[in-house]
């Protein structure tokens, strides 16, 4: 295993900590959810998908309700019914460091 900095293209996302990422069950895409910047303080809960084959970032829109913003959550891969996937994004804390304790 070697280390590598591949050429990336596209809009990146913001610079961030605290964020999860998460690789899709093929390993094709990755998926990173919040996380927070402090210059200045802001908490996301945006969804940003890096395609790893094209090594390219890809517009995410998802459907539904996002989640309050937040960072330092944990996000899993799971299998549903069917063989499809989700991911479930558990706890983490808002901007004002309340503590989430909710799964999405």
């Amino acid at each position: 295993w070697t280390w590598s900095e591949p050429e990336v293209s596209g809009e990146a996302p913001r610079p961030r900590t605290g964020h999860s990422a998460t690789a899709t069950a093929d390993g094709r895409y990755l998926i990173v959810i919040g996380g927070w910047d402090t210059h200045p303080v802001r908490v996301f809960n945006d969804v940003c998908v890096l395609d790893t084959a094209t090594w390219s970032w890809l517009e995410c829109e998802p459907i539904g309700q996002a989640p309050t913003p937040r960072c330092g959550h944990s996000a899993v891969l799971v299998e549903r019914d069917g063989g499809k996937h989700a991911i479930l994004l558990l706890n983490g804390q808002d901007d004002k460091e309340t503590k989430c304790s909710d799964v999405h």
